[in-house]
């Protein structure tokens, strides 16, 4: 710009961090698209295109989706299939993108699976009730999670997926998951992201809520 010429404004994105702005953030990925398709259409060429190798040997690239239904999870008898919760179907669309959702109610009701691959998650259900819950992996010492977050209080139910944080070798892995039936600490969960903490009239039953085990890999014996 000129050396007199005002600042212009700046463009913002985003207001989420996440979602583009219609009228700004779409105008952007537009622009970019438009300035190289030019480009891509010169250097493009009908036929197979080989693949490089990948970046990173330890990639995700075989990673599947799979029912706690399936036959290679051994699951106990307190889970009891259900309609997706609080709503979630009509927000989220659950049953067109998973193969079910079961729940846990009891102390102790447990998944169990082998699995051939380099991790593993969980597809289940964050909200004020969302429980406490135990992964154990091969002789690792076992660590505890939960699905409740700072966007699942105040009655909000949504999807969300948790994924086992550390690395794993490319091999065989025995995974156990339990339940504990206990509330995480929702005050210190909430102060991390700055949010006050407003106790209910009365603590919900904790359950544990899944829509799919998520493999990067495959069930092995």
């Amino acid at each position: 710009p000129a050396k007199d010429a005002p600042a212009s404004e700046p463009v913002v994105f985003s207001t989420d961090g996440t979602h583009p702005l219609f009228e700004t953030g779409h105008k952007l990925y537009l622009d970019a698209i438009v300035r190289s398709m030019p480009a891509l259409k010169a250097a493009g060429r009908p036929g197979p295109h080989p693949l490089p190798s990948p970046l990173m040997a330890d990639n995700w690239e075989n990673g599947s989706m799979v029912s706690i239904e399936a036959p290679e999870v051994t699951r106990s008898t307190g889970w009891q299939k259900i309609e997706p919760p609080n709503g979630t179907e009509k927000t989220q669309r659950i049953s067109e993108y998973f193969p079910g959702v079961w729940q846990a109610t009891q102390p102790g009701d447990t998944l169990e699976f082998t699995f051939d691959g380099v991790g593993f998650g969980l597809s289940g259900f964050r909200g004020p009730s969302a429980g406490l819950f135990r992964v154990t992996v091969d002789g690792r010492p076992p660590l505890t999670a939960t699905f409740f977050d700072s966007y699942s209080y105040a009655g909000r139910v949504s999807h969300k997926a948790w994924f086992y944080p550390q690395d794993l070798p490319r091999g065989k892995h025995r995974v156990k998951i339990e339940f504990l039936a206990e509330l995480p600490d929702h005050a210190a969960i909430l102060k991390k992201d700055g949010i006050a903490f407003k106790q209910p009239d009365s603590a919900p039953a904790p359950v544990f809520q899944l829509a799919a085990i998520l493999l990067a890999g495959s069930f092995s014996e």
